[in-house]
Parts: structure tokens; C-alpha cells; sequence
């Protein structure tokens, strides 16, 4: 006997019978197979009411996604914000004893991550966008806010990972924050959503009375006269910061996003370490923090002069026909007048200049290799992120009653440059909250209510974001009451629909099974080949019917993102890849394979007692 014929004889009768009549369903029918094609619509249903589950599983965690989406926000790879906010009946903000007490708290709910945040309102002393108090024209959009976030925050991640992906004019400065090679970055994310309560003429009017003329400001406002709506895409957005000597002007580089995946309408980031920087250096007058140099040590221009220009010939600043020369003219660009005393002639300025923009205005007049011209420059100091995410700055710069001990013996020791941490600035009192899991977004809330510090809550979920979740958990719940019936209901419709088909199987073999009991088959051995032949169906009707979900799944993905609601979720909510019908795994897959074999064993079974197939069962009884 061949090893062939030796395993062949080791697989039951039974068995060997069932493929064989499974198989035969799938060809032509003829006296060989005597239901027909039975087998292969019993395969069919089998297999549509798989695909039907998995999609319907699918579309199911597809609108829970969708329902947190919407209506609280979503950061891809991160998860689900929460908007928090500090009780204000308990000073300090997120301070080290607020975040210590919620380490605690996110220690049973998983990877739960805080970030605070600064609110930037139109009028901030520190940093203002121009024309962010809105249009004054009666436009119902709302005044412009923005958020100073940490660069380790997700969000400022998220929207520097696009830049870097894509383009625009933000493409590039990925690398250039949050990485240590720019502790302060100067960098502006814009949400081109949020722009439309901006006035344009403030902001175009801001920017044409800016003084020194720096040429990327002209850059950006000749794309502000290319744009048709909106600032257009120039490579930098200016924002009025205070710096030495009062507010000023400075072009901060700009990454440009659709939209950003935040409950409310912020219309720009800026990095929280910047604008804190800020904020000490007003603090702190001594602190020569030069915005421009994003944390480095740059100098700045305290004033400029020609030199011994009386040995000059008379028209060498080429007058121009209204007798001004490029003397005069450069005093127009530098937002100064030129002090002429025969000699010499003198800039000076109010407090010291960024170097750019005064390079720029010597270079527009032909005076930047004037070789008799001098620049009065004076240094900026280096800062620095701390291992805690504060500052670091010389400590010479500092008052040092407001140093701890240790650093006030270092200063003494290692002189006025060596580094030591800025006194903190005041702690941000609102913060996201990430969860990483929509599930457990309800939790997170219930334990975050719950905290307690001095006997005082310690945080508060903004109002409109406890309504959006009081929604959301209404919709949740709807989606979970349903669940039941439509359950119900589906069982229900599968089992009549197998009660059918199968009835349909075992009615048109009833006389094979006869003749088959009549070769020596036991009855309960035919019932294992009925078994064995729905099986077979089970598993070959879920794989197609699992192949078919998936291709649905496609189709269905790929037209949401091309209808209206796929635009919006990408210009609105800042949800750029949403998909309606998302993977449900293989461990669901798998267990609708199972609960639908499971279902049509239970019918088969019921349909075999009906035949009958008993143990006393005869030929006769079956004819």
C-alpha cells in the first residue's frame, strides 16, 4: 500500500464523502451530484452575512470615531483631547504639585498625557497678531485667539510633521524646532480656517508702517496683494512682540495647515517657550532676550554712522531728483532721521535693531559695503530649554535674591555667564488632556473631576467642551441601546434565512443519505458529514465574504473622502486621512466566523433530528 493510500485510509468515510460532495457543488450539476448546487448558495449566504457583520462592525466603530471626531477633537497617533482648565479659586495653574497630582491620577487609565498651554487673546501684551480684533465691519466671525503650546506638545508636532511632508511655504522647519537647534523657536502655525474674522487692512497697514524695513516683510506683503482671500502663502507672518525698547514687529516663519484638530477655532500656534521667554524678559529688563536668534547669543545694531564723509565729493550718496540722497532715503527705511554734523553722519535708534532688517535697508540703498560705514552693535544672551522645560540664562542677568542658593554660589564662583534657571514664569491654567482611546474617554473625565489638591478641585473641563462630551456620551450611549435590538434582529433574519437554505440541503439528499445508510453509514456519521459540509461552507463562505468587507470597505472609504463630508472633516475639523469603515482586527473577524458557523451547526443539527437522523434511523425512514 502506497504512503498515499495509507493516509487516504486514515481520514473517515464520512469526511472523505463530505469534501467530495462539497467540492462537486461547485461544478456542473448531473447524476454524480444529486443536490445541485446547493453547497455553493449555502456557501453564498454564509458568506454575505459575514461581509454584512464585519461591515456593519466596522461602520459601527467607523461613527464612534467619527461622533469623538467631531465634536471633541482628534490628534492622530495621540488620541482624543480634553480641554481642561485650572479651578481659579486655587492659584498656581499647572504648577508641579497640579501635574504631580495628575501623574497620579493618569497612573490607572493608561498613557493619559498633559500639555498646558497659554490662551493668546487679540490684546496680549506679549504677543499680538495684527488685526486679531476682527474685521469691524459688522462680520459675525468672532475676534482671532491663539494657544502658546509646548514643542514637545502633539499638536505642535503634528502640524510641524505636515509642514515637513508637504510643502508650502512651511515645508523645512520641522527640523529646526523642538530638536535643540532652536531652543525658542520663532515659527507661527496658522490655521487658515480660523482667518476669517482677520483684518486684512490692519494687518497689510501694520506691516507697510513697519520700520526697518526688513525685505522679507515686503515679501510677505506682496503675497498678501497676490493672495485672493486670506493672507495668501508668504514664507513668514508678522506678529508684534515685546522686546527691548517696547513691541515690535517680527516675521515669524509660517507653517500653514487647513485646518487644526481642535474643539474651538484656534487661529494660530506659537511655541509656549518663546512666548515665556518673552514674558521673563520682561521680568527681568536686565535680560537681553533678542527674539530673532530663537534661544542663541545674536547681536543687534544700537546705532550706525558714516564716518569722516567731509572728504566725500558732492554726490556721493546720488541725490535723487527731489534732492534727498540715499542718506536720507536709508533713514526713511531705518524708521530714523540721519544727525549731519559735517563730519559724520549718525543713526541712532530708540533701542537696539534686529541686524536683518538693517542690513537689508543698507543693501536696498547700495550702502551695506560703504566703506566708511560703522556698526554700533551690542550682544544678545543665549537661552536655553532647561531639563524641566523652563529657561536657562546667564546668571549674571538675573537678580540674585530670586536665584536658588546653589545657583547663586555657582554665579559667584563661575562668574556672570554660567547658566542657571530663569525663575519660572506663571504656570498656563488650561492644558489638553490625551487620550489615547475614545473608550476611555469618559473615565478620564469622571477621574480628572474627581482630583483634589488642598481640598480644592484641581481642574475643570472648559463649558463647551462638557457639553460636546455630553453629547458625545448621549451618542455613545444611543449607538450601545441599539446594539441589542439590531443584534436581535439580525440572529433572527439569519436564522430564518439558514432554516431555509439548509432545509432546501437535506431535503433534496434525503434518498443519498438513505442509499448512503444502506453501504454500512451509520445515521449519526451521516450527520457528521452534514456537519463537516456546513463547516466547509463556513469557512469558505467567510474568507470570500471577509474578501468581499474588505473591497466594500475601500469603496465606501474612498467615496466618503471624496464627498462633501471627507472636504469637511479635511478644511474643517483638521482630520486629514478619515475613514468611515475602519479595520475591525482579526480577533472580531474571526469570532463573526465562529458565531455564524456556530448559528448554521445549531440549525443543521435541529434539521438533522427532523429527518430523521437518530440512532435508530433506517433506510425506509429517510424515503
Amino acid at each position: 500500500m502506497s504512503p498515499a493510500d495509507a493516509a487516504r485510509d486514515r481520514v473517515p468515510p464520512w469526511l472523505r464523502l463530505a469534501a467530495r460532495e462539497y467540492v462537486r457543488a461547485f461544478g456542473p450539476p448531473g447524476p454524480g451530484n444529486p443536490g445541485g448546487r446547493d453547497f455553493l448558495w449555502l456557501t453564498a449566504l454564509l458568506g454575505l452575512v459575514v461581509m454584512l457583520a464585519v461591515t456593519l462592525i466596522g461602520v459601527r466603530g467607523g461613527l464612534m470615531d467619527r461622533f469623538a471626531d467631531s465634536l471633541l477633537g482628534k490628534l492622530e497617533s495621540t488620541g482624543v483631547p480634553l480641554w481642561v482648565m485650572t479651578n481659579p479659586e486655587r492659584p498656581g495653574g499647572f504648577d508641579a504639585a497640579a501635574r504631580a497630582l495628575f501623574d497620579d491620577a493618569a497612573a490607572g487609565l493608561g498613557d493619559l498625557s498633559l500639555f498646558p498651554y497659554h490662551e493668546i487673546e487679540p490684546g496680549d501684551p506679549l504677543l499680538r497678531l495684527p488685526g486679531a480684533e476682527g474685521r469691524g465691519d459688522g462680520a459675525a466671525a468672532p475676534p482671532l485667539q491663539g494657544w502658546a503650546v509646548s514643542v514637545d506638545d502633539p499638536l505642535w508636532r503634528w502640524a510641524l510633521d505636515r509642514a515637513g511632508a508637504g510643502a508650502g511655504a512651511g515645508a523645512g522647519v520641522r527640523d529646526r524646532a523642538g530638536d535643540g537647534a532652536a531652543p525658542l523657536p520663532l515659527i507661527a502655525v496658522v490655521n487658515r480656517a480660523a482667518l476669517g474674522g482677520l483684518d486684512l487692512a490692519a494687518y497689510r497697514a501694520r506691516l507697510a508702517a513697519a520700520r526697518p524695513r526688513a525685505e522679507v516683510l515686503d515679501r510677505a506683503l506682496a503675497a498678501l496683494d497676490r493672495a485672493e482671500d486670506g493672507l495668501g502663502t508668504p514664507d513668514h507672518v508678522a506678529f508684534d512682540l515685546r522686546g527691548p525698547g517696547g513691541p515690535a514687529l517680527y516675521p515669524m516663519r509660517a507653517v500653514f495647515v487647513a485646518s487644526l484638530p481642535a474643539l474651538n477655532r484656534v487661529a494660530f500656534l506659537v511655541a509656549r517657550e518663546t512666548y515665556d521667554a518673552l514674558g521673563r524678559a520682561g521680568a527681568y529688563p536686565a535680560l537681553r532676550y533678542f527674539p530673532e536668534g530663537e534661544g542663541r547669543a545674536v547681536a543687534r545694531v544700537r546705532g550706525l554712522g558714516f564716518l569722516d564723509v567731509i572728504d566725500r565729493p558732492p554726490g556721493a550718496f546720488a541725490p535723487a531728483p527731489d534732492g534727498r540722497d540715499a542718506v536720507d532715503r536709508l533713514g526713511d527705511c531705518l524708521g530714523t532721521v540721519p544727525v549731519r554734523d559735517g563730519v559724520d553722519i549718525q543713526f541712532s535708534f530708540a533701542g537696539p535693531m534686529p541686524a536683518r532688517p538693517v542690513r537689508d535697508c543698507l543693501a536696498r540703498h547700495g550702502l551695506a559695503d560703504d566703506p566708511d560705514l560703522v556698526l554700533e552693535r551690542v550682544s544678545g544672551d543665549a537661552l536655553a530649554r532647561g531639563p524641566d522645560g523652563g529657561l536657562v540664562a546667564p546668571c549674571g542677568r538675573l537678580p540674585p535674591r530670586e536665584l536658588a542658593p546653589a545657583d547663586r554660589d555657582a554665579c559667584h564662583a563661575q562668574g556672570p555667564r554660567h547658566p542657571v534657571a530663569v525663575p519660572p514664569a506663571p504656570a498656563p491654567v488650561t492644558a489638553n488632556v490625551y487620550v489615547p482611546d475614545r473608550d476611555r474617554v469618559l473615565a478620564a473625565r469622571d477621574r480628572l473631576q474627581a482630583l483634589r489638591l488642598d481640598g480644592k478641585r484641581v481642574v475643570y473641563l472648559n463649558p463647551l467642551y462638557q457639553d460636546a462630551l455630553q453629547r458625545f456620551a448621549f451618542l455613545t450611549r444611543t449607538l450601545a441601546w441599539l446594539q441589542l435590538p439590531v443584534l436581535g434582529l439580525g440572529t433572527a433574519l439569519v436564522i430564518v434565512l439558514l432554516v431555509i437554505q439548509i432545509s432546501v440541503v437535506t431535503g433534496h439528499r434525503r434518498r443519498h443519505y438513505a442509499l448512503l445508510l444502506t453501504h454500512g453509514l451509520r445515521a449519526r456519521e451521516v450527520g457528521w458529514l452534514l456537519q463537516a459540509e456546513t463547516a466547509m461552507a463556513t469557512l469558505c463562505g467567510g474568507a470570500a465574504g471577509l474578501a468581499v468587507a474588505e473591497a466594500v470597505k475601500r469603496a465606501l472609504n474612498r467615496l466618503f473622502l471624496s464627498g462633501d463630508a471627507g472636504a469637511l472633516a479635511r478644511t474643517e475639523l483638521g482630520l486629514p486621512a478619515v475613514t468611515l469603515v475602519p479595520p475591525i482586527g482579526v480577533g472580531p473577524a474571526l469570532a463573526v466566523i465562529v458565531g455564524v458557523g456556530a448559528l448554521a451547526a445549531a440549525v443543521l443539527a435541529l434539521q438533522a433530528h427532523r429527518l430523521p437522523l437518530g440512532s435508530k434511523t433506517t433506510p425506509t425512514d429517510l424515503l
